[in-house]
């Protein structure tokens, strides 16, 4: 649950630093360079944040920011679609694990020939 706490806050941060780039960018869209500089220190300050342990987890930052930009910073499409994806994520873990402990318990005790 930890780690899908930890998924959660970075994709969220994500989203809103690309909200500060895509607002920012929007303020002088007569210089472009500044544009570009924004993005470099913004993305410098995304893997600088990853010192809080809650966002550690720097590509869910970059994820969330490429998707937020994917999408024309439309957040409130996103973020539902990052916490479905959350959702299948911690679903399929929490499965494949279920499925490799029942498998190991309906192993045979013995040796089988073709083990040997």
């Amino acid at each position: 649950m930890k780690g899908l706490f930890i998924s959660l806050c970075t994709l969220c941060s994500g989203v809103l630093w690309a909200l500060v780039i895509i607002h920012g960018s929007a303020l002088a869209p007569h210089a472009e360079i500044l544009g570009y500089i924004m993005t470099g220190v913004v993305a410098f300050l995304m893997c600088i944040q990853a010192r809080h342990i809650l966002l550690s987890f720097v590509p869910g930052t970059f994820i969330g920011a490429c998707a937020t930009f994917a999408n024309q910073g439309e957040w409130h499409n996103v973020v539902p679609s990052l916490l479905l994806g959350l959702v299948f994520g911690f679903a399929m873990k929490n499965s494949g694990l279920w499925l490799a402990a029942r498998r190991e318990k309906l192993k045979p005790k013995t040796g089988s020939l073709l083990s040997e």
